[in-house]
């Protein structure tokens, strides 16, 4: 993928090596840093402000990203640090919530954290910290043979539609009249999922115009995990990517500043760190 300029995640996974040209990758170049996602980015907020920023993420192991920052914080000149790990995520899916690797990591966090306040307190120096997370963990309890569900149908895969078997919801394409109704009646008939309605799709903003991240999908319950999947067929000890409004799904933030009333989602975290950057830049004046 080098040679074709990529530089973002990539990973083939489990998918058929048949089947890739059908779909896209989702991530061509590096969404942590300015002009990476097409669209303006809080990177690229930074740069247009002038503000000095370094930024650490998956590329970096995470112990060599927390010293580093921790460096930075003790003795640098940034206004603007941000450090983007995937490794709690990681064990959450080995060991689950109540994993012992996931109890000693927080701990490890916390600790990082307590460090880090009393680096900046010897510096004279105001720290403003941000800790979030961008999905919540489901612990896993049973598993779904969607794909060996389909398998006997009339309708075939590759020939009157396309899927996108994920680890929680497989994502259909149509090419042949018919496989429509046959594939929804089949999936239907799965206890531990159900097809999301259109209404469901805009409410979340996944309504997207063009259908291309699928012209219909099917969903699996909270804890109920799609094996084999084209994400692959080891089973894990819990998953994300379920229904939003399951209270395992929700993610965190918290602050030693105070958060306003209206940051509920995510996608409110940008408009309030740049508020909070402006803040900061009228008390420096």
């Amino acid at each position: 993928m080098a040679r074709r300029g990529v530089r973002g995640y990539f990973s083939l996974y489990e998918v058929p090596r048949d089947e890739l040209e059908r779909f896209d990758l989702a991530e061509k170049a590096d969404i942590f840093a300015p002009g990476g996602l097409g669209v303006e980015t809080l990177w690229d907020s930074l740069e247009r402000r002038g503000v000095r920023w370094r930024g650490w993420n998956w590329r970096t192991p995470e112990s060599q990203s927390l010293a580093q920052m921790a460096a930075r914080i003790a003795a640098g000149d940034d206004d603007f640090l941000f450090l983007y790990t995937a490794d709690l995520d990681a064990l959450l899916h080995r060991e689950g919530t109540a994993g012992g690797g996931v109890r000693a990591r927080l701990d490890r966090y916390d600790a990082w954290i307590g460090e880090a306040f009393a680096a900046a307190a010897r510096r004279g120096r105001p720290l403003w910290l941000y800790v979030c997370s961008d999905h919540g963990m489901v612990d896993v309890t049973s598993r779904v043979d969607v794909m060996g569900r389909l398998a006997g149908l009339d309708a075939r895969r590759g020939r009157d539609y396309v899927a996108f078997f994920d680890s929680t919801m497989a994502r259909f394409w149509w090419l042949r009249g018919g496989a429509r109704d046959t594939v929804r009646a089949a999936l239907a008939a799965e206890p531990r999922g159900r097809w999301l309605e259109p209404a469901e799709l805009a409410r979340e903003g996944a309504d997207f115009a063009g259908h291309d991240y699928g012209e219909d999908v099917f969903l699996l319950e909270p804890g109920a995990l799609l094996l084999p999947s084209f994400m692959g067929s080891t089973p894990v000890a819990a998953m994300h990517g379920y229904d939003a409004g399951h209270p395992d799904m929700s993610a965190f933030l918290a602050s030693n500043r105070e958060l306003p009333a209206h940051v509920k989602h995510l996608a409110d975290l940008r408009a309030f760190l740049e508020g909070e950057l402006d803040a900061q830049a009228r008390e420096a004046a």
